[in-house]
């Protein structure tokens, strides 16, 4: 697994660096699931190749402190499913949010 690199866009949105196509879209899915559940306030979750934006943030900075003082979700495994990321694994068998200093 690795971290990821968070950028600052404007006043309120993240530009979210990954290492592979792969974790950016595993990232995404976890943005996406906390936006769903209520954790994440954000505006627009956009993924590209290997980055994802998040736009419209009330605190862009702690957010950006968060996701860069863990490890990044793995990307999912092609065969056999899962994945070896604890965030991931708590996203698909909790609907509470990991714990604070967790992956997103």
């Amino acid at each position: 697994m690795s971290r990821v690199t968070a950028l600052p866009v404007g006043d309120d949105a993240l530009l979210v660096e990954a290492e592979s196509g792969a974790q950016a879209q595993a990232l995404h899915a976890e943005l996406l699931r906390r936006r769903a559940e209520g954790s994440l306030t954000v505006r627009e979750i956009v993924p590209a190749a290997r980055t994802v934006l998040l736009d419209g943030l009330a605190d862009p900075a702690r957010l950006a402190a968060e996701l860069t003082s863990c490890e990044a979700p793995a990307a999912p495994r092609t065969r056999g499913g899962g994945s070896n990321s604890s965030c991931a694994t708590t996203a698909r068998t909790s609907r509470r949010s990991p714990p604070t200093g967790a992956c997103p």
